[in-house]
């Protein structure tokens, strides 16, 4: 499992919702932060209506600092798939948890529950 400091691993492969494929790799290379929020093996209703409610508060507080992105193992709208589980298993994410990627590609914050209290703590320390 990485863990804050951890150099960003970047193999995989996606899919997004228009069924194109999207190179891991590509979403960290940005000037931004990248906030990776994982659905786990067995994501329900809840996990998705939590995973978005984070997506959509962080984007539209921290947009102009922060790209987010919803990875889960099955298909959704507004999600990026990880069709063979490549990646849920490279962050170690067998439950729903969050990874913030520092734009030198090192994990600045891992959360191992999503919990947007505990982000947006942490996003006031680095932002303020």
């Amino acid at each position: 499992m990485l863990c804050s400091g951890d150099r960003a691993t970047c193999s995989g492969i996606l899919i997004n919702t228009s069924e194109k494929i999207v190179n891991f790799s590509k979403l960290l290379q940005t000037t931004k932060y990248v906030l990776l929020l994982f659905t786990g093996k067995e994501p329900n209703e809840q996990t998705y209506k939590k995973l978005s409610n984070i997506r959509d508060t962080i984007s539209t507080s921290y947009n102009k600092n922060i790209c987010v992105h919803i990875i889960s193992n099955r298909t959704d709208k507004d999600i990026l798939f990880d069709s063979d589980g490549t990646i849920h298993r490279l962050y170690g994410a067998n439950k729903d948890c969050l990874y913030l990627i520092r734009p030198d590609g090192y994990i600045g914050y891992r959360n191992s529950q999503a919990n947007l209290d505990l982000l947006f703590a942490y996003l006031k320390i680095i932002f303020s």
